[in-house]
């Protein structure tokens, strides 16, 4: 069983974010039944940090964990955010595989 870093968009305006949380609770659901770990640094970090005057703390913060996941999914098109945890991946050797085109078949 794979470690899996959720890398997918977040912020937006009100429909869109909570559309963005949506799909990240999705991918992480089909992540688990795939048999695999899920970790989703966005569906947690905002729960208790300013996205507004605290956003770079908590991506920074993702970062850290996902050094020590086996891959990373990314799902949509990279925003700043999710550019920044794929460099870090590429970075750090950690596969990147692009899901973008399932995760629109689980909506």
């Amino acid at each position: 069983m794979k470690k899996v870093f959720v890398c997918s968009p977040y912020s937006g305006g009100f429909v869109e974010k909570l559309d963005n949380i949506r799909n990240a609770k999705t991918y992480c659901r089909h992540i688990i039944l795939e048999g695999d770990y899920p970790f989703a640094p966005h569906l947690m970090y905002p729960q208790f940090l300013s996205e507004a005057t605290e956003r770079f703390a908590g991506i920074k913060a993702g970062i850290q964990f996902l050094q020590v996941c086996d891959e990373v999914q990314v799902f949509g098109e990279p925003t700043e955010g999710m550019r920044l945890e794929i460099a870090a991946a590429a970075e750090a050797g950690i596969k990147v595989v692009d899901r973008t085109g399932e995760a629109r078949a689980w909506r």
